[in-house]
């Protein structure tokens, strides 16, 4: 996921630097690990004597399938089993979103905050995640911020608490298991503002749950949200709806 952003000073606690084989030096993300390579849960010292035995390319590909689930070539088949994972392309079989799950809930080992406009309000997450879903993020963890520095952020235009918990679980998972439809609309907004690379499957997300929701009941409150965020794609819906009630 991240571990090739090298100009990004990661925290000391949240890492782990080794040596390859091969001689290449390499960073190894904690959080991860914990979650996603059970023989580093399990033995943590058998697994980093097994990681610098590995060449980088070796390595590289571990960590591609550890950080995002990115399948390695066949040839490193024996060097997944010695490491105690299961190289596999099939999601039907991947523990990869059930393993960021828990990541994502995992208190002990966040390294960043983000501020809510409740105040006292706040989501715990990993710099990692950020960095490698959010180019807004990555260029702030590289600069000399105030917010770098104290491992806090709070966005210009104040997010609702909710709307943060359902973006840190999309950018986990890639899902949002119950979305609130108040909630999740500022999203098309955020991941705009945060420079997500597939803010349409945000759109889709929310247009798919709005579709099954909208309701006389509730179409001028959510013609008010899509006003202030000013969110195209529910305006559009909204209109839609209007026009044939």
């Amino acid at each position: 996921m991240a571990h090739y952003i090298s100009s990004i000073q990661w925290p000391e606690s949240s890492i782990i630097k080794i040596q390859t084989s091969d001689g290449f030096p390499m960073i190894l993300h904690k959080p991860f690990l914990k979650h996603r390579w059970l023989l580093y849960n399990k033995q943590p010292e058998l697994a980093l004597q097994t990681a610098q035995s590995l060449t980088k390319d070796e390595l590289q590909a571990l960590l591609l399938f550890i950080y995002s689930n990115l399948p390695a070539k066949l040839s490193y088949v024996k060097i997944f089993q010695q490491c105690g994972l299961t190289n596999t392309a099939s999601l039907q079989d991947s523990t990869f979103t059930e393993d960021m799950r828990q990541m994502m809930n995992d208190t002990e080992t966040f390294d960043f905050k983000l501020n809510a406009a409740e105040e006292g309000k706040f989501v715990l997450c990993h710099r990692p995640v950020l960095a490698a879903r959010s180019k807004y993020f990555k260029a702030l963890f590289i600069s000399h911020s105030l917010e770098n520095e104290t491992s806090e952020w709070r966005c210009a235009k104040p997010i609702p608490f909710k709307t943060l918990q359902f973006f840190v679980e999309y950018l986990y998972t890639g899902q949002i298991n119950a979305p609130e439809i108040m909630h999740i609309i500022p999203l098309c907004w955020l991941v705009r503002y945060l420079r997500l690379s597939n803010e349409t499957e945000i759109e889709n997300i929310v247009i798919s749950n709005l579709s099954r929701e909208l309701c006389d009941d509730n179409v001028e409150e959510i013609s008010k949200i899509a006003e202030e965020w000013n969110i195209r794609c529910v305006k559009g819906l909204v209109e839609k709806h209007q026009s044939t009630h």
